[in-house]
């Protein structure tokens, strides 16, 4: 884990152990997180150099599911886009991006988002995987 390099909020690269310091939390709390959010493909391991990139599509429809599950969350929980930016440290704006699938967010935002809807960030991962899989699944009329 200390070598996985992270693509964070604000375009900055990390270090799991420089996001857990920059987050203030545990370095195993930060491995199990990002362990979980690997599998669910929410996130990429490796770094901007090694050519690891997934198709723009996949991108968009992982981004499209994520922004399905926040929205969900956020309107379950009778807050507004402000609301959960104020909590999560984010304009209005850019909350309203992410739920339309606009943005393909880094692990910091997304265990910010996590946080700030009182969920635990593999779960907020999860959910949108199963999200990705129902949007996947051939349509029968």
């Amino acid at each position: 884990m200390r070598g996985l390099i992270l693509d964070t909020f604000g375009g900055r690269t990390m270090s799991a152990v420089q996001l857990a310091d920059e987050l203030g939390r545990p370095l195993g709390t930060i491995a199990y997180h990002v362990r979980a959010l690997l599998r669910a493909g929410v996130v990429q391991h490796g770094c901007p150099s090694d050519g690891a990139t997934s198709t723009s599509e996949e991108n968009a429809l992982a981004a499209t599911a994520l922004g399905h599950v926040v929205r969900e969350t956020r309107q379950a929980h009778g807050w507004s886009q402000e609301d959960l930016g104020a909590r999560a440290g984010f304009h209005w704006s850019y909350v309203s991006s992410i739920e339309r699938g606009r943005r393909n967010v880094g692990l910091s935002t997304l265990l910010r988002l996590a946080t700030a809807l009182e969920i635990p960030a593999a779960d907020l991962a999860g959910r949108a995987e199963r999200a990705l899989r129902v949007s996947k699944e051939p349509r029968h009329e």
